[in-house]
């Protein structure tokens, strides 16, 4: 085929580096002649490039070693289909190879060359290949070059080899950044790439069609100087043929995106993409599953996501910090057929179980121009998916119960419809209390339909922190990747008594106010008390009215005792009249970005929630207004839990460490929050006779002691 790369040259003069001991001379770039970070480089669109095949000096391809024979050498009919000139445009994308990535099982760079070795089997010899960035793991000079090898090894001399930058390009010095490079680092990240791949945005010709990639200019996405570049080469391909499929690639993409991956472009990219929806583009970054339907989506122009050929699956269900089973075998790309008629076909495939997945993805170009009502991979496949199923019959089933544990067993579920790609992202496992509600075990986590054919039939979750003597309900339900949810299967069981369990030692106290004594201070630990307003002693209480609150000074040693486990204990009348100045008032608060609190939220209830690792987690209960009530809010590294009256009223499963306020907010405020500077916030309108703060959580059997000890005011 007549073929115009406005690329560059790279395979034969690759081979010469690779073969050439002097390395330093890296391609000849001198980087004062390079571009600077925020320079936009074109291609030069003109002649085709010369090939090996066309020079007159008749050097070997790149691909050919003179120095070594295989021992067996295939027939053609071993090694690729055979190839007819049909006008076909063939072509693969991959994405994200993190060559260089050293906590996998397999090498990504083995991977990668079982990846490029599996394209040439199956298409034959591919037009192109088009990697959407990540290509090394830390972008240093030697993953360029391992980078390099596997790829001239494995890619055919003819084949053009379009390539863009990753936000891993610039993890060059090993520190993950994700924004605020200097100028000079971007340079010499940007350099490092260019030294070897060649330039930053390019557009390659391919029979008459545009492969237009641009790099990101910094380690957070940002495209916005490479807009002008995408927009022009755009117009410039629409002028030349209206009907043709225009192919960008980037590594975070544009326009309507699966979930996360996005960049940030110029304002000019709407415009763009409202004007060519014959605008096909690809992008990585996101390393989900292709078995995912969602991974392309059709609005403005058709997106598509590519997956990982080299690292690992990253958890797509969005709902549990579990990442998927079996996520180091990742190894999936794209093969694209463009044919004489435009007619665009995607096919994903899956190069560790080597086959293809799914239904093939059909654009048909013209058609688009035409109308965008020809786009057929809308949001609207949501209204036509339906919600997966249990096997007839099916069970989930709960054994090797003890007072504190069990094993849970269910058949994996199914969805039988024309859009989701018979894709289960997630299932959700819940135990509650089955007299109280009161949840004791959640569990949401990805399912395994990117392990195809080797997905379980069979799954099993270990179920914990749950209580002896205690009758549960146990549900199980299956979410599809459009988000609907199977009917739950239902299953009660009862963990025994232990009879034999010790008495649990109560975690010890940091602070303990007892206001009945007509004094505020601490009796504990001493803390430094601080006033603000004019709180009232009196009747055996503290009156704080919207403006009066006490302070206590928490110190390193308070903070050192709290690391992953904390409970508040408060006696408290929490008056109905109270003013939401951001949506909620504080019972007990010590929570400035970090932290926790017993809040009063307006139109949700009452709140615990505890900073664990940079997120705030909560358990909420209906706000007992209006009365006093007993209240222990515990946090035991494993659960928030909320007690009142001495009964379980709620639990949340959730585990980490506390993240705490920063040094002007050490204060624990009684009837508020504290600020960023060390003053109430969100003061709340309530009575209260006792407040304690416990390095440790409350069990249920502590939480009815204390209760029994408290003496609540009945009036």
């Amino acid at each position: 085929m007549n073929r115009t790369v406005t690329r560059r040259a790279l395979p034969w003069l690759l081979a010469l580096l690779i073969l050439c001991p002097l390395t330093a001379c890296d391609r000849g770039i001198d980087p004062a002649e390079t571009a600077s970070p925020t320079d936009e480089v074109t291609s030069t669109v003109g002649d085709p490039v010369e090939t090996p095949e066309d020079s007159e000096s008749g050097a070997e391809s790149p691909t050919e070693s003179p120095t070594e024979t295989p021992t067996e050498t295939p027939t053609e009919d071993e090694t690729q289909p055979p190839e007819a000139d049909d006008g076909t445009i063939r072509f693969a994308v991959l994405s994200d190879v993190h060559i260089g990535k050293s906590n996998l099982p397999t090498d990504p760079a083995d991977k990668f060359a079982a990846a490029l070795d599996t394209v040439h089997r199956v298409m034959g010899t591919p037009d192109a290949i088009v990697i959407a960035g990540d290509l090394t793991d830390l972008g240093t000079d030697a993953q360029y070059q391992a980078f390099n090898t596997v790829l001239w090894d494995h890619v055919p001399g003819d084949t053009a080899v379009c390539t863009v930058m990753g936000n891993h390009e610039y993890f060059r010095d090993g520190v993950v950044r994700f924004g605020g490079e200097s100028a000079a680092f971007i340079k010499e990240c940007q350099d490092a790439y260019r030294g070897v791949l060649g330039e930053l945005h390019t557009d390659t010709v391919v029979d008459g069609m545009h492969i237009i990639g641009v790099s990101p200019l910094s380690s957070a996405a940002d495209y916005t100087a490479a807009t002008d570049f995408l927009c022009e080469h755009v117009r410039a391909a629409a002028e030349e043929d209206p009907v043709m499929p225009i192919i960008v690639f980037s590594h975070e993409g544009f326009g309507s995106l699966h979930a996360t991956g996005g960049g940030r472009f110029g304002a000019e990219l709407d415009k763009l993409m409202r004007e060519y929806p014959q605008i096909i583009a690809f992008s990585g970054h996101t390393h989900y599953a292709l078995n995912d339907p969602r991974m392309i989506r059709q609005s403005l122009i058709t997106s598509i996501q590519t997956s990982t050929v080299g690292a690992d699956f990253w958890n797509y269900s969005g709902m549990d910090p579990a990442q998927p089973e079996g996520r180091e075998t990742a190894s999936q790309g794209l093969f694209v057929e463009v044919s004489p008629d435009k007619v665009v076909t995607v096919t994903r495939y899956d190069f560790t179980n080597d086959t293809a997945i799914g239904e093939a993805w059909v654009i048909d170009v013209p058609a688009v121009v035409e109308s965008r009502e020809s786009f057929a991979y809308t949001d609207a496949r949501k209204d036509a998916a339906e919600a997966p199923l249990f096997p007839a019959n099916a069970k989930a089933e709960v054994r090797g119960i003890t007072s504190y544990t069990a094993t849970l067993t269910f058949p994996a579920a199914t969805v039988e419809d024309t859009v989701s790609d018979g894709c289960i992202t997630a299932y959700c496992v819940e135990v509650k209390d089955r007299e109280s509600g009161a949840v004791y075990f959640s569990k949401s986590f990805p399912a395994d339909s990117h392990m195809g054919n080797a997905a379980k039939e069979q799954l099993t979750v270990e179920l914990t922190g749950l209580e002896h003597g205690v009758d549960y309900t146990l549900t199980v339900t299956a979410e599809s990747a459009w988000g609907k949810v199977s009917r739950p299967l239902t299953v009660n069981f009862s963990t025994p008594k232990d009879e034999s369990a010790a008495p649990e030692q109560m975690p010890d106290r940091l602070l303990h106010v007892d206001y009945t004594t007509g004094s505020p201070a601490d009796t504990v630990s001493g803390l430094t008390m601080e006033t603000f307003g004019t709180p009232v002693l009196k009747d055996g209480m503290a009156v704080l009215d919207k403006e009066s609150v006490y302070g206590y000074h928490l110190t390193d040693k308070e903070y050192a005792a709290l690391t992953n486990q904390v409970s508040i204990e408060a006696t408290v009348y929490i008056d109905r009249d109270q003013t939401y100045p951001w949506g909620y008032v504080m019972i007990v608060g010590n929570a400035e970005a970090g932290g926790y609190d017993i809040a009063v939220v307006n139109g949700k209830g009452m709140q615990f929630e505890v900073n664990i690792g940079g997120t705030y987690k909560q358990v909420v209960v209906p706000t007992p207004f209006g009365r006093w009530v007993h209240i222990i809010a515990s946090y035991d590294g494993q659960n928030l839990r909320i007690y009142l009256d001495g009964e379980l009223a709620a639990s949340t499963p959730c585990s980490g460490s506390i993240k705490h306020v920063g040094e002007k907010s050490r204060k624990l405020m009684v009837g508020a929050d504290v600020n960023q500077d060390g003053v109430p916030q969100c003061i709340s309108n309530i009575k209260i006779t006792k407040v304690s703060l416990y390095a440790g959580g409350i069990s249920a059997e502590q939480a009815a002691v204390l209760f029994a000890e408290a003496e609540v005011p009945t009036a």
